[in-house]
């Protein structure tokens, strides 16, 4: 079922605890600044409310606040829909297209309804209606093939689903081909343009969704001009610094960045995957899939585009603006908890900002990133003694885009199996 867009324009926001509701320094459209603090949102008047020193509330319209305030509140406005699409989703009943079966380890019998909402095992339907869960370390083998064939199926009609905008991608534009071969590599001394790494690696994907005519960047065919425009704007979204955020509080910026920035043009899907085998990650980096993957080296924690993937273990990273072949090894295990990202609502709700897969304190395979010509690497990454891995315990970031058919005429997100929205395991 589709997430529906709740109309902004008929609702009145108010918006969680932020930075904006502490005192702060406002700037106009004109250059000058005031103090106050941030009340709501008037959406449908196109106005915020904001409470000067003395408690008196001025109406301003949102065209007369800076590009960077109207920015900020059109982030808070942004993340307050999704937490009622979040919300909206998650009270939909559930309904079983599986006939009954038994489940194994359990000794229970009864339909399939599809993963928990926490990720941490499954919900069936057992006789008199009622629901069971079952978690994930309590399934047997004979349960979790049956899944995974599931999910084979599911994967595969949802690829000719999405090929000709059908079923869950009815109202979206059909992918076209895309070459992830094309994707841009940003080097500095080229473009000109200082970058942090994860914004670096965003915005290699924006640009070839760009390349390709999928999403446009402002700034005509003057590729370090456009990436200039992008390294501003996801900076205000992400603080500016993404080596020092959790791979939760990135993904939160970058999703806020979208949501504000092609609001009437398409919406997105974010998913943090936690179990790295190249199998899975093969099936990710695949299509216009944007997939950033935070590595470990010494003292750094830098982000690598995953341009590419094979079920064999060899991947292909963007890494400061050079294309770097490695090979995935197995390098023992971490245990992880499913972290989630909790963001307060009036009235003391909360709302989960991302769904996360997998079974709480599950141990799951680090891997080591074994680089061919590590010449190639940043010069603090080149000694042979420090080991490159990746973790579970930093998952891999992915998001897409999906067109409207028409811009203005939206959907929701639609629940794509591969990005887990929808998988049995």
């Amino acid at each position: 079922m589709l997430r529906v867009l709740l109309p902004l324009f008929a609702l009145t926001l108010l918006l969680p605890a932020s930075e904006l509701t502490s005192e702060r320094l406002w700037t106009g459209a004109n250059g000058k600044s005031f103090r106050g603090i941030f009340v709501r949102t008037l959406k449908a008047e196109g106005q915020v409310e904001i409470a000067a020193p003395g408690n008196k509330i001025y109406k301003i319209a949102l065209d007369n606040l800076s590009a960077a305030d109207r920015s900020l509140v059109e982030a808070e406005i942004t993340r307050q829909r999704r937490a009622a699409e979040d919300r909206e989703r998650r009270e939909q009943p559930r309904t079983s297209a599986h006939p009954e079966r038994e489940w194994t380890e359990k000794g229970l019998k009864g339909a399939y309804l599809g993963p928990t909402r926490q990720g941490d095992g499954i919900e069936i339907r057992v006789a008199g209606g009622a629901t069971k869960v079952i978690r994930t370390r309590e399934l047997g083998e004979a349960d979790l093939a049956w899944l995974r064939s599931l999910d084979s199926e599911k994967l595969a009609r949802a690829d000719e689903e999405r090929r000709n905008g059908t079923g869950a991608f009815a109202g979206l534009r059909p992918d076209p081909e895309f070459d992830r071969s094309t994707i841009p590599l940003l080097d500095e001394e080229t473009i000109g343009v200082s970058m942090r790494w994860g914004t670096r690696s965003v915005c290699s994907f924006i640009l070839w969704w760009d390349q390709m005519g999928w999403i446009e960047v402002p700034r005509g065919r003057d590729l370090a001009a456009k990436a200039e425009w992008l390294n501003k704007r996801l900076g205000r979204h992400t603080d500016g610094n993404t080596s020092v955020a959790s791979v939760e509080e990135v993904m939160e910026g970058y999703a806020s960045y979208f949501d504000s920035r092609f609001e009437n043009e398409a919406t997105f899907n974010f998913y943090l995957e936690y179990d790295l085998n190249p199998a899975r990650l093969a099936q990710l980096a695949s299509g216009p899939n944007a997939c950033i993957l935070r590595g470990s080296v010494a003292t750094y924690g830098p982000y690598f585009a995953l341009l590419e993937a094979s079920p064999d273990g060899s991947v292909r990273l963007g890494i400061e603006g050079k294309s770097i072949d490695a090979t995935l090894e197995p390098a023992g295990e971490d245990s992880y908890y499913g972290s989630r990202r909790e963001v307060p609502l009036p009235g003391g709700e909360k709302y989960d900002f991302h769904q996360v897969h997998g079974t709480p304190s599950r141990d799951l395979t680090r891997y080591r990133l074994v680089v061919r010509d590590r010449s190639l690497l940043p010069e603090e990454f080149r000694d042979p003694e420090h080991e490159i891995t990746i973790s579970p315990r930093t998952p891999l970031i992915v998001f897409r885009p999906y067109l409207f058919i028409k811009p203005g005429e939206k959907v929701g997100p639609p629940r794509d199996p591969l990005f887990g929205l929808d998988r049995a395991h």
